[in-house]
């Protein structure tokens, strides 16, 4: 084997599986802010959607979210505390 030709593909190769794992997260950070707006405007086709195609409700909903949830302006006037 030539090393040479290698080298070139191992450092494309970090590279890309970088990109594509900052790319995942930018994605499933879009993810959840799209679950967030979709609940606070009880949009409840767009989180069937979104459960549909791989979104986790039980790492979604931690306990700072559904406070947000709980308190939007959006919602009811039911507030904590």
């Amino acid at each position: 084997m030539n090393l040479h030709v290698l080298v070139p593909f191992s450092i494309f190769g970090n590279f890309l599986s970088s990109f594509l794992f900052s790319l995942l997260c930018l994605l499933l950070g879009a993810l959840d802010e799209a679950m967030m707006q979709a609940l606070e405007h009880d949009r409840i086709d767009f989180v069937k959607l979104l459960l549909e195609n791989g979104v986790s409700m039980k790492k979604f909903l931690t306990i700072p979210r559904l406070e947000e949830l709980y308190n939007t302006k959006h919602g009811p006037a039911n507030t904590l505390g």
